[in-house]
């Protein structure tokens, strides 16, 4: 998935402020440092809440017509009867002619994007979600894991209010939280982020973007896609190599005409399992003779080489693969229309 830290131009320069430094006066020194550390702060928290609000906000609007259920609308007005006055206030605008503008100025407003605050926003759109699945899903995704790992050894520490030993994903994300609060109330950090580890918080709330883009398409596929559209692996022939791997697989008759129909190699793939699903990409499609292939064979038995840079395919444990391009329900039962949501 597309990295939403690459193009900031705070991050493309990390690596040249020990440069920058070096070149100042002493006197200065200390205070420059301050400079970049501070602006470092109030860059990543801005990248943090206004990705995760963008993140939310297209999910919702791409997939309302699975997302708007009788469930949706209790949360929806349990949300506004909660709120601010100012959510009440932009919510009172929005009404005309018994249509409701959705805007995720008011709907998913926030002034502290805390992880408890990021669970309750999820929440907003999908009722079902929780914060121990969330957590699940997290522990499976190998880059993230690698994002905690470089943490743990850095100079950024965890922090909560409520829990003395929180997990890394609480931990980091409220860290960044409470920083950029002491900043904005005291005009200093409450913890100090070297420079060396900028790039890696950087990356972790990077992966913990896109993990976020991803939860929310395991609920979509949740609800949408049945349980006997998923096909279980054979056999794992290859374990990851370079994020590769290669199983062995037996499609149906139906999942073969389907399949073939849609293209196989540029569908939309997914891997499940445990009862989540992560995006893969299927690199190539061999034959029994071994031989590569475009379509699927009438029998259906072939070899995938599959690409996934978020979860291991390993040997003797359960996994699924699913073709959401070509199943997936056109009605969601409990679907409302009793009310128009513009968007």
């Amino acid at each position: 998935m597309d990295s939403f830290v690459q193009e900031n131009i705070f991050y493309q320069n990390i690596a040249k402020f020990d440069d920058i430094i070096s070149n100042v006066e002493i006197s200065e020194k200390r205070f420059i440092e301050n400079i970049l550390k501070e602006n470092f702060i109030i860059t990543l928290y801005t990248v943090w809440e206004s990705n995760i609000k963008s993140i939310l906000f297209n999910h919702l609007t791409t997939y309302a017509d699975t997302i708007f259920t009788d469930e949706f609308v209790k949360m929806f007005y349990r949300t506004i009867l909660s709120s601010t006055n100012y959510v009440k206030d932009r919510y009172l605008e929005s009404l005309t002619e018994n249509e409701i503008k959705i805007t995720k100025e008011y709907y998913l407003s926030t002034n502290n994007l805390w992880f408890d605050t990021l669970i309750e926003l999820i929440q907003r759109i999908y009722p079902e979600a929780s914060k121990e699945e969330l957590l699940k899903f997290q522990k499976l995704n190998t880059k993230i894991q690698n994002c905690i790992d470089n943490l743990e050894s850095s100079s950024v520490g965890k922090f909560s209010e409520k829990n003395p030993n929180p997990n890394a994903l609480e931990g980091y994300i409220d860290s960044l939280v409470n920083n950029r609060n002491s900043l904005a109330h005291s005009g200093l950090c409450s913890e100090s982020v070297n420079i060396d580890d900028m790039e890696k918080f950087f990356d972790f709330i990077d992966n913990v973007l896109i993990l976020v883009k991803m939860y929310l398409k395991n609920l979509y596929i949740q609800r949408t896609v049945d349980n006997d559209k998923y096909v279980k692996f054979s056999n794992v022939l290859r374990e990851p190599i370079d994020a590769r791997s290669i199983v062995e697989i037996t499609f149906d008759s139906e999942q073969v005409k389907f399949i073939n129909d849609k293209n196989a190699l540029s569908s939309e793939w997914y891997v499940k399992h445990d009862e989540l699903v992560y995006p893969v990409q299927i690199c190539t499609i061999c034959n029994e003779q071994e031989e590569s292939i475009q379509e699927l064979p009438d029998n259906g038995h072939v070899t995938l080489e599959v690409w996934s840079e978020y979860i291991n395919i390993r040997r003797n444990r359960d996994f699924q693969i699913l073709n959401l391009t070509c199943f997936k329900k056109d009605n969601i039962e409990g679907t409302s229309r009793s009310l128009a949501f513009k968007f």
